[in-house]
């Protein structure tokens, strides 16, 4: 990845890729996650169908609560009061962060290591620098890949396997739900303090966490991704002259298909902008020409 990002291979990408075939990604991408939450409030309809009211309530008459937060609360509380956590927690303890020293060679870089980083740039890299580029952001895209190699090698010494730029927490840091587009970076702050948190209380965390039924876990997820799904939507088919190579964007995220080990993300801005751009293009010329030639008879 640090070669990738030094060489500035996947910043000449991204930048050639139109703003509707990015959001048609990424809501391609989120596009599963919400089937799950439709499957998941009929599963659990009363924490579900409550969560849910409670979202569209505070969306339209309590502007000072972000509806997710509510919604997410509300589902939290109804839980409690009505389900029951599985019983037989597995009990961890604290492990101290151990120095491993990785053994090179040429057959773990080929069969590991480089299906590993196409994964990466792929269902992360691809997924978080669109959203950001969604939301009008200009993002550093050739530092922020060699960072995350820089990151990743110092990770592989501690058993880490990567450490990126995240594909849907950037998406939802960098949303216009997160607040004014000025202070949207303190969303990832506030993550990045969560997330080392978490990293120290894993031992209990994620026993617990575990111990939820998938469906409530869906529900939350849903209700997080809602809002960047719906603008993600909006976007991806408001400019009629590249509506072909959004709607294959979109359709190839959600089919989630990996072939020579890169991600649906990347293969789905690569066919929706030579759609956009030379199939939709060259008929977008044909037509205008066409008009013309009209005026012209006309006159």
């Amino acid at each position: 990845m640090f070669v990738i990002g030094y060489c500035g291979l996947f910043a000449k990408l991204i930048y050639y890729v139109p703003k509707e075939v990015l959001a048609a990604m990424l809501a391609g991408m989120i596009m599963k996650y919400m089937i799950d939450f439709v499957g998941s409030i009929q599963q659990m309809a009363s924490i579900g169908i409550a969560s849910l009211l409670v979202y569209f309530v505070v969306s339209n008459w309590v502007r000072q609560i972000p509806p997710m937060l509510a919604a997410i609360t509300t589902a939290f509380i109804m839980f409690v009061f009505t389900q029951s956590l599985e019983s037989g927690i597995t009990q961890t303890s604290f492990v101290y962060p151990t120095v491993l020293l990785p053994q090179f060679n040429l057959l773990s870089f080929l069969s590991v290591s480089l299906p590993l980083s196409l994964l990466i740039l792929s269902n992360d890299a691809a997924v978080g620098i669109g959203a950001l580029q969604q939301n009008n952001y200009r993002p550093q895209v050739n530092r922020i890949i060699s960072s995350s190699g820089i990151f990743s090698m110092i990770t592989s010494f501690f058993g880490g396997q990567s450490a990126n730029i995240a594909g849907m927490m950037t998406a939802i840091c960098a949303d216009k739900e997160a607040g004014p587009k000025e202070k949207r970076y303190m969303g990832s702050v506030v993550s990045g303090i969560i997330i080392i948190l978490f990293g120290l209380l894993s031992y209990k965390l994620v026993p617990f966490i575990s111990s939820l039924p998938q469906a409530f876990v869906s529900i939350l997820i849903g209700f997080v991704l809602i809002s960047v799904f719906a603008n993600s939507l909006h976007l991806s088919f408001s400019n009629p002259t590249v509506k072909l190579g959004a709607t294959f964007s979109f359709v190839i995220a959600v089919s989630n298909i990996t072939v020579f080990h890169i991600g649906a993300p990347v293969w789905a801005l690569l066919i929706g902008t030579l759609i956009a751009r030379f199939v939709e293009r060259n008929r977008s010329n044909v037509a205008t020409r066409t008009e013309r030639g009209k005026r012209k008879w006309s006159a």
